[in-house]
C-alpha cells in the first residue's frame, strides 16, 4: 500500500505539472521533487520490487521530459549522468539501478536530430549485458546495449565519419567493478555501439572492458593537454575455485590510449609526472585477418 500510494501520488504530481507548463527551460520545482524521490527510492528502496517499481516510473517521467524539452537539465538530480556530445550532436542520459543484494541494472536515453526532419528522436537504451558473451568484441546497438554509467564523451573523425569515445563506469555486484571505454556512432538516423577502433597488440577490439575488485578505485579518464585516455594498470588478484582471476586493483604504474592512424593505440608503462611522450614503435607486419579499414 505504501509502494502505490506513493507512486500514485508522484505520478499524479508529474501528469498535472507536465500538462501545465507548455514550454520549459528547466525542471519545475514539483517535478524536481518527484524525481529526487524517485531517485532516491530507486537507489535505496528496501526491497528489489519496491526500487524497480521507482525506476520503471522514474524512466517514464524522464522520458516524457526528454520529448518536451530535449535540452532539459537534470543537474540538481543525483545519480543520473546526462551528457551532451562534442559539438550538440546529442546527449546521453544514464543511470544504475542497484539491486538489494549488489548487482546492476543500467538505463539510459539517447537524445538525437532526425537527419531529414530534424526532429528530436529520443531512442531508450536496453541493457543486455546478461547475453553479451564477448563484450570486447561485440558490435551492438540501443536494444541490445553494454550498459554503464557514462561521464566522458570524445569525438574523433576516421575517415571523414565521426566517432564518439564514451567513458563509463560498471558497477557488476559487491565484489567486482569494471570500467568500459565504448564507441558511439550513427549511420543516418541509426546508432550503433561498439566499433574495432581500439588496437591493443595486434589485436583491434570493438570495445575495452576493465574488471577489478570492488573495495579498489580505477581512475580513467581523458587528458586534455596529452590528448590521450590515462588509466590505472591492473594487476594482482588470484584465482578461485577455477574462476578467472580478477585483478585486485591499481598497481601504482599507468597506460595510456592515443588516437593516431584513425585508432585508439596502446601505450604501456607511461611516466604521467613528465613531459612523456610515446616512444617510436615499429613498423608491424601488415595483419591480414584485420579490416583493411583499420590499417590506415
Amino acid at each position: 500500500m505504501f509502494l502505490k500510494n506513493l507512486l500514485t501520488s508522484a505520478f499524479t504530481v508529474f501528469a498535472l505539472t507536465l500538462t501545465a507548463v507548455v514550454q520549459s527551460q528547466g525542471l519545475t520545482p514539483a517535478e524536481s521533487d518527484t524525481l529526487k524521490s524517485l531517485s532516491a527510492l530507486l537507489q535505496r528502496g528496501p526491497t528489489d520490487s519496491i526500487r524497480i517499481a521507482a525506476n520503471t516510473l522514474f524512466r517514464s517521467q524522464v522520458n516524457e521530459l526528454l520529448m518536451r524539452d530535449p535540452k532539459i537539465s537534470f543537474d540538481s538530480i543525483k545519480n543520473i549522468s546526462s551528457l551532451e556530445a562534442p559539438g550538440n550532436t546529442f546527449r546521453l542520459i544514464t543511470w544504475a539501478l542497484p539491486y538489494y543484494k549488489g548487482e546492476y541494472s543500467y538505463f539510459g536515453f539517447l537524445v538525437s536530430t532526425d537527419v531529414k526532419s530534424k526532429r528530436t528522436q529520443v531512442t531508450a537504451l536496453t541493457d543486455s549485458t546478461a547475453t553479451i558473451l564477448k563484450p570486447e568484441m561485440a558490435k551492438l546497438g540501443p536494444s541490445a546495449w553494454y550498459g554503464a554509467v557514462y561521464y566522458k564523451i570524445l569525438a574523433n573523425k576516421k575517415k571523414g565519419k565521426i566517432y564518439y569515445t564514451l567513458l563509463g563506469w560498471k558497477g557488476v555486484n559487491t565484489s567486482t567493478t569494471k570500467k568500459v571505454i565504448d564507441v558511439l556512432y550513427f549511420t543516418g538516423n541509426n546508432v550503433s555501439f561498439g566499433y574495432p577502433i581500439f588496437k591493443t597488440g595486434k589485436v583491434y577490439k570493438s570495445r575495452l572492458v576493465f574488471e577489478y575488485q570492488s573495495q579498489a578505485v580505477m581512475s580513467v579518464h581523458y587528458e586534455d593537454n596529452r590528448k590521450m585516455i590515462v588509466l590505472d594498470h591492473l594487476s594482482g588478484g588470484s584465482e578461485h575455485a577455477g574462476t578467472p582471476s580478477v585483478p585486485a586493483g591499481p598497481d601504482g604504474t599507468y597506460d595510456a590510449f592515443i588516437f593516431k592512424n584513425s585508432r585508439w593505440e596502446l601505450q604501456s608503462d607511461i611516466d604521467i609526472r613528465t613531459d612523456w611522450k610515446p616512444k617510436k614503435q615499429p613498423k608491424e607486419p601488415q595483419i591480414h585477418q584485420a579490416p583493411v579499414e583499420l590499417i590506415k
